[in-house]
């Protein structure tokens, strides 16, 4: 079944300013994990945010 009304894509401007927000969520997570945290993350194939939030 096919969308009649298919959601207008997102602009430029809105797509770059979503991933900087997801970008900075990264940073902040990754200032608060220490350097064996973020191997381990990283090693499990998660994002510093996901670690934090299991870690808490």
């Amino acid at each position: 079944m096919s969308n009649r009304f298919p959601s207008p894509k997102p602009s430029r401007e809105a797509v770059n300013k979503e991933i900087a927000y997801r970008w900075s969520q990264e940073v902040t997570a990754m200032e608060k994990l220490t350097n064996d945290e973020l191997e381990v993350a990283y090693k499990q194939g998660m994002k510093p945010s996901e670690y934090l939030a299991y870690k808490e």
